[in-house]
């Protein structure tokens, strides 16, 4: 999901490179670990980045951030300087409980256009992911209370 996520929103917004990141949810140290990373028609490693200092800082339990071009005169980010991006469109990932839990964004060598449609995008796929964090997080949460039966079953010491 996390992929085909990122794939489409850089298809969308007309974006050379589209993301997926997840705060690390043990600590609150500013860090983001991708699960996803589409750049140029292509499937790139995931890697880790600190938010501080970078547009996606700005995004990340905040709120939706455009920038049709320019983003680089705002930002001290080296990566956003090599690899010469201009565009960047970028939805915060949010838990119906309100917690920040990442980001979807978007950057381009040119400029991006349409905020409105875009914005609309990044929101829906935004709500998918969050939808399957959910779903999963759900799952998780009824294996191991299973699992946690199971044990209290097999260590009785007499057949209930």
């Amino acid at each position: 999901v996390y992929e085909e996520t990122a794939r489409a929103a850089a298809a969308l917004v007309g974006a050379e490179m589209a993301m997926v990141g997840f705060t690390r949810p043990s600590c609150d140290d500013g860090t983001i670990d991708t699960v996803a990373v589409h750049c140029r028609g292509e499937k790139m490693p995931n890697f880790s980045y600190s938010l501080p200092g970078t547009p996606c800082g700005d995004v990340v339990g905040r709120q939706f951030r455009y920038y049709r071009d320019g983003v680089r005169q705002h930002y001290a980010d080296p990566h956003l300087h090599q690899e010469q991006i201009e565009g960047y469109a970028a939805f915060p990932l949010v838990g119906s409980d309100g917690a920040a839990l990442g980001l979807i964004a978007t950057m381009s060598r040119s400029a991006i256009e349409h905020p409105r449609r875009i914005e609309t995008v990044l929101r829906l796929l935004a709500e998918r992911v969050v939808a399957e964090i959910e779903r999963s997080g759900a799952r998780k949460a009824q294996c191991d209370a299973e699992a946690s039966y199971q044990a209290i079953f097999d260590a009785a010491e007499d057949p209930i």
